[in-house]
């Protein structure tokens, strides 16, 4: 895996095996008053993400309209 190869590189790695990673995060959209903090990632949490993703969707939109 080529991001393996970047995390372990002998000059510009980060650590020196794979194993050491314990947990990953990833910032999704932005939460909104709904995710202000780091969240575990639950059922609820999937749905207001969706929730959330439709609502982006729409504002994107709305921006591309305007710009026109």
């Amino acid at each position: 895996m080529e991001v393996n190869k970047l995390l372990t590189d002998p000059e510009t790695g980060v650590i020196r095996d794979p194993d050491e990673i314990e947990v990953v995060g990833h910032r999704v959209v932005h939460g909104g008053e709904s995710f202000a903090a780091t969240t575990v990632i639950s059922q609820a949490v999937k749905e207001e993400i969706r929730r959330l993703f439709r609502w982006l969707r729409c504002t994107i939109r709305l921006i591309t309209w305007e710009l026109k």
